[in-house]
């Protein structure tokens, strides 16, 4: 667009020069339209405009050469170019002509329409130099006049014509900034919704730190209400947000054709981002790679909280000279995020941290989109033990599941170590998605388990429609997309290679080492892992020493290096004239069947070796491009461009259809109240006593032979109502464990008890933070031997305040099914417990039939001396135990039962306790927790003096029955006060 009118900006008009339109016969237009001249002028003098100081301000208005008119009228829009001839402040246009009884005329007539001089972007163009006015242009609309003859742009020719006059205003910022801000780069002023600015260049504010700066207003005036917060921000050099609020005393005009002055003379102040207060409806805005480093100051990411942050512009992260720190490297690395690239590139990130996982996240906890890195370098020489990836050192950790999609990253990663697990996005990934993501990348590695995307999953994960290319070279155990893939139920779909691999042994175009069992044999373990529709389009897949007839663990594959018979590996293709050289070098490349646990992997035996478990799917046709091969596999067109010969991704991701898996909890056994009518019941008699330890809180103990077992028992209920107000149930996690009686006293509760299993058979969140999401498939006993894990089946949660709730949610799921239910569909509860078994469901006392009803004493005891973590063993011999429960009435109810204590306290079996509860509170549900001898009471007031234990927890060495003895533990549940 060309320059138009000389500055910007008209207020007052004198009367325009005479003429009428005046039809040309002498140069016909090529399209033979009839061509007309108008005559149009603007005032001839400079004036002084609103809230100027002087004349000196005045902005002058004056014609010339490029200018153009846009004419509108009866549906026709016609552009008129200036003549030759014109003067500051008279000019003839001409162009097609029109007809009709109103006319619209738009200067410039770039502007095909009222609405395009509405909508003009002010902020697209630069103010050169401070002060300078050389970049404001003048929009004006005449509207709906009635002639076209001797127009005027003033309002009272409009008004004599029947008409509007609408023309921009300007904005003059006269800002004095803090000492050190020398180069600002834009400025702008946001209220109730409405930005006006400048961007700048150019800018030395030298040593009276005065910026005067001129931006582009809208055509029509803009009324701002009395009180309304007028934000001033500045931008610096190096990305730093400088930011000035106050509020108007009285309503403010920004009038149109006016200049409207603002003049700051302190009070700015560094803003840590671009905007935003870090919520998901306002993330933190990043638009430099100053905001970037400011995502670690004080109170920006915080433990337990998640944080949403949104980039707004390209980032330059070598305009910061300081060394990069990776996000959330703190134990328990519970810093949650929703990082938006929204599209935007980082270039030039750098990072080479010791003492925390080399890569922007140390551990990525949330989710990480629709960004790209490029020219990234990532390196790891300390021999701690940390992965590494330019994305994050592990993706998700220890039941703090994260997500990435749409993510792309360029450069090298490079490790010396000695350590394992490192890739061009992830080092490792744990409970993690990764969707529609690429890594173009160098990785080096003198280690183990490295790949172009990831080392090796350390929890169950899923890959899906994901690239890579670049080269690998490692040690051993390497992959183009993972150097191993060895975690049940963890899965790569769709995804392809163009990366080189090069390492000692183990080696695939798509993984490397996919077997948990190593070198004791293919067929022992069931590691369950899936890769389906893969390619494998690398140039080369080299061992980097040869041997001929080894036949250990050292295979390699187009595929995968070495395998399992209980994998699933399904419809993979390798490129035709891939150049393949495996360790043994023994049988090269052939063709293999799709293969899982009921059809197992055949693979070539030599001498009765059956250790070389290579898969190389089948070779592509020959002269077939990757897109082709793609195409025929079915992989989708909407994450996948496959015009070229090369997949390229469209940005579009679509996640695993896991989240949809449902409760068990319609499945669940349903009862009816067994004690029609009776409600709320409570004990009384022998044994019994109780005690109001505080308004709506009542304590219950229970000493001496109890009915149901007919053995000596001591029994410590809390029961809490919970319509009162001023409780609330919280769920805590400690690191490192401690005892109970110490959380108690942190957490200055009222009540208290020990809370789930071992953290890697549960559900744990607190907070809102995952802790754990049941990663373990078995439960090993001291012994070794191990059984599938039951601890799962129902699950306690709390919003943290009064809303409690029990539920089956895990019965009759797999343990697979369990792991995406809890992971996936709890998230609007921030704290759940999951365990075993469920006592009472809605009144039915199903805590009664989970021991096989059919085992006889002897029976469960012989199980216990193959597994003590066998079900029916655990729960079916005499234990300390906890419990809650909740009452049709409303009331939690947190039980503790001792035992092992002889003379004293027996324990119960879940089938007599599930009978106690019925008997004593006939609760409507009711949950069995971690017992043994982490079962633990806290009640303020009683039982120790100094620690408030109540019951006398199973590992007291002390024979005289005392408080002593807790557990160090992790999870517990309290009762505080608001």
């Amino acid at each position: 667009m060309k320059t138009r009118l000389k500055y910007a900006l008209l207020v007052l008009a004198l009367p325009a020069f005479a003429s009428a339109c005046v039809e040309e016969k002498d140069a016909p237009a090529a399209d033979t339209r009839e061509l007309v001249t108008i005559n149009v002028s603007v005032p001839d003098t400079a004036t002084k405009v609103g809230y100027s100081e002087g004349a000196q301000n005045g902005l002058h208005l004056a014609w010339e050469e490029g200018d153009c008119l846009r004419v509108i009228s009866g549906g026709k829009s016609e552009f008129y170019d200036i003549l030759e001839g014109f003067t500051d402040h008279a000019a003839r246009f001409r162009g097609p002509g029109v007809s009709g009884s109103t006319y619209t005329v738009i200067y410039p007539g770039d502007c095909e329409s009222v609405s395009d001089a509405e909508s003009f972007d002010g902020m697209a163009i630069v103010q050169d130099g401070n002060g300078s006015m050389a970049h404001l242009r003048w929009l004006a609309v005449l509207q709906d006049i009635n002639t076209l003859e001797n127009i005027s742009f003033s309002e009272d020719w409009a008004d004599a014509h029947f008409g509007t006059l609408r023309r921009n205003g300007v904005v003059k910022f006269e800002l004095t900034m803090p000492a050190g801000v020398q180069s600002p780069r834009k400025v702008e002023l946001s209220f109730d919704g409405n930005s006006i600015g400048v961007p700048l260049e150019n800018i030395d504010l030298g040593s009276s730190r005065v910026l005067t700066a001129y931006a582009m207003g809208p055509i029509d005036d803009i009324v701002i209400d009395p009180g309304t917060e007028l934000t001033f921000s500045v931008t610096d050099a190096d990305g730093t947000l400088w930011v000035r609020s106050k509020a108007t005393s009285g309503e403010t005009t920004l009038r149109a054709g006016a200049q409207s002055i603002f003049r700051l003379t302190k009070g700015f102040e560094e803003s840590l981002f671009a905007g935003g207060n870090g919520t998901e409806d306002s993330p933190y805005l990043i638009a430099s790679a100053r905001h970037m480093f400011n995502m670690h100051a004080d109170g920006v990411l915080e433990q337990g909280k998640k944080t949403w942050f949104r980039m707004i512009e390209d980032v330059d992260m070598s305009t910061v000279s300081e060394a990069w720190i990776p996000l959330n490297g703190d134990n328990p690395y519970s810093c949650e995020v929703d990082f938006n690239g929204d599209g935007h590139n980082i270039d030039n990130f750098t990072c080479s941290s010791d003492d925390k996982c080399p890569g922007f996240f140390s551990v990525l906890y949330g989710t990480c989109h629709s960004v790209s890195f490029t020219n990234a370098s990532i390196s790891k020489s300390s021999s701690s033990n940390q992965p590494c990836g330019i994305l994050a050192g592990y993706g998700g950790y220890d039941g703090h599941p994260a997500l990435a999609y749409d993510v792309h990253v360029q450069g090298t990663v490079t490790n010396t170590s000695g350590k394992n697990g490192m890739g061009g996005l992830f080092g490792r990934i744990n409970t993690m998605e990764i969707e529609s993501c690429s890594a173009d990348c160098v990785v080096t590695s003198n280690s183990s388990y490295v790949g172009g995307l990831f080392g090796y999953d350390s929890g169950p994960s899923v890959v899906r429609n994901c690239w890579t290319s670049g080269s690998v070279n490692a040690n051993q155990r390497a992959g183009g997309i993972c150097g191993g893939l060895i975690k049940d139920e963890s899965a790569v779909y769709n995804c392809y290679s163009t990366s080189d691999v090069l390492a000692g042994f183990a080696i695939g175009g798509i993984a490397g080492h996919c077997n948990q069992d190593k070198s004791d044999g293919p067929t022992t373990r069931m590691p369950g892992n899936v890769f389906e529709k893969c390619i494998a389009w690398n140039n080369s897949i080299h061992a980097k020493s040869q041997t001929p007839g080894d036949m250990s663990h050292y295979s390699g594959g187009a595929i995968v290096g070495f395998t399992s018979t209980h994998n699933y590996l399904t419809d993979c293709i390798r490129k035709a004239d891939l150049d393949f050289v495996d360790y043994s070098d023994l049988f090269g490349l052939y063709d293999q069947e799709n293969a899982s646990p009921s059809t197992p992997l055949v693979t070539n035996v030599v001498d009765g070796a059956n250790y070389n478990y290579p898969y190389h799917g089948k070779a592509a046709a020959p002269g077939k491009t990757l897109s082709q091969v793609a195409r025929e596999l079915g992989w989708s067109e909407t994450c996948w461009n496959l015009s070229g010969s090369i997949p390229a991704l469209t940005g579009i991701a679509e996640f695993d259809t896991h989240t949809a898996v449902e409760s068990g909890d319609n499945n669940a056994p349903h009862g009816t109240n067994p004690r029609p009518g009776q409600g709320e019941i409570r004990p009384s008699g022998s044994g019994w006593n109780s005690k109001v330890i505080a308004n709506g809180i009542t304590y219950y103990t229970f000493a001496g032979t109890e009915t149901v077992t007919g053995k000596k028992q001591e029994v410590f209920i809390i029961d809490l109502d919970l319509s009162n107000p001023n409780y609330s149930v919280k769920f805590v996690y400690a690191s490192p464990a401690t005892s109970h009686s110490n959380v108690f006293a942190a957490q200055n509760a009222v009540a208290s008890t020990n809370g789930g299993y071992e953290l890697g058979s549960i559900v744990f969140k607190s907070g809102g933070v995952g802790i754990s999401y049941m990663p373990n498939n078995t439960i090993t006993a001291n012994s070794g031997a191990s059984t599938p894990n039951w601890k799962s089946e129902a699950a306690v949660y709390s919003d943290g305040g009064r809303n409690v709730k029990i539920r089956f949610d895990g019965y009759g799921l797999s343990i697979k099914e369990q792991r995406q239910y809890y992971l996936y569909n709890t998230g609007e509860w921030p704290n759940v417990i999951s365990s075993a078994p469920m006592l009472v469901y809605d009144y039915n006392p199903v805590g009664e039939v989970f021991v096989d009803p059919s085992l006889t004493s002897t029976q469960i005891n012989a199980l216990g001396k193959v597994c003590t973590e066998d079900p029916n063993y655990h729960q079916g011999v005499r234990h300390p135990r906890t419990a809650i429960a909740l009452t049709e009435g409303n009331h939690l109810l947190l039980i503790a039962v001792d035992g092992r204590h002889s003379g004293y306290s027996y324990g119960m079996t879940a089938k007599e306790l599930t009978k106690f509860l019925v008997n004593n509170f006939n609760p409507q549900y009711a949950l069995n927790l971690d017992g043994g001898g982490s079962t633990t009471m806290c009640v303020r007031g009683e039982g120790d003096s100094s620690t408030h234990v109540v019951n006398y927890p199973s590992d007291d060495a002390d024979p005289g029955h005392n408080h002593n003895g807790e557990r160090q533990l992790r999870t517990h549940i309290c009762i505080v006060e608001n």
